[in-house]
């Protein structure tokens, strides 16, 4: 009988060659090189926003010197002094320093409405119990007066043009109204929903 050739049922490794490497070693380059042209392109795009952001904040302040020029009405004086008064690079709204103060893991704030360029605001806001309701009340109200102390202690905006007609009144005291307040009946967690109500000078 003939003697049978042995078979060799392991499959062979695939072997890179030169080529194969040259080839991963090409598409890594370009991998990296795109990456990198990737991050300029993201550099560039946020310094395009900024540049678009600064030359709408000078396209609004030449607005506002135009109808200045021209003799605004009283309302288009309010409405600037408004504009001006949110238009500050750093400028931040004194109702949101006094939430962000008093804010506590337990309340969950729900909605915040802010009016009149910051001085007043609406919050509506849930609590796991009515001590957790005062004692952020009693914490709104501590921020409220401190705000008010320090707008009591700075020097009175000068008015356009550097006439102060009317002498500065004194600004009144900061409010916090809880103004509703209550138990979700279909809640299982029985949380107290409440809305308080801010109001600085």
């Amino acid at each position: 009988m003939q003697k049978l050739k042995r078979f060799d049922f392991a499959a062979k490794q695939a072997k890179a060659g030169p080529a194969t490497l040259a080839l991963a070693g090409a598409l890594l380059a370009a991998g990296v090189w795109a990456g990198g042209t990737w991050l300029q392109a993201d550099e560039l795009r946020a310094d395009v926003e900024h540049l678009q952001q600064r030359i709408e904040q000078r396209e609004r302040a030449l607005d506002v010197a135009k109808r200045a020029a021209q003799g605004a009405s009283p309302d288009d004086k309010k409405f600037d002094a408004v504009l001006r008064e949110q238009a500050g690079a750093h400028a931040r709204l004194p109702v949101l320093d006094v939430v962000e103060s008093a804010w506590a893991p337990q309340i969950a704030l729900l909605s915040l409405s802010v009016q009149r360029a910051g001085k007043e605001a609406t919050i509506e806001a849930e609590a796991q119990d009515l001590v957790q309701v005062y004692a952020f009340i009693e914490r709104l109200r501590l921020a409220a007066g401190r705000i008010a102390d320090a707008a009591r202690n700075s020097p009175p905006p000068a008015e356009p043009g550097g006439k102060n007609a009317k002498a500065a009144k004194a600004p009144s005291s900061a409010q916090v109204v809880l103004v509703r307040h209550g138990i979700k009946p279909k809640d299982p967690n029985r949380a107290v929903s409440f809305g308080v109500r801010i109001e600085l000078p």
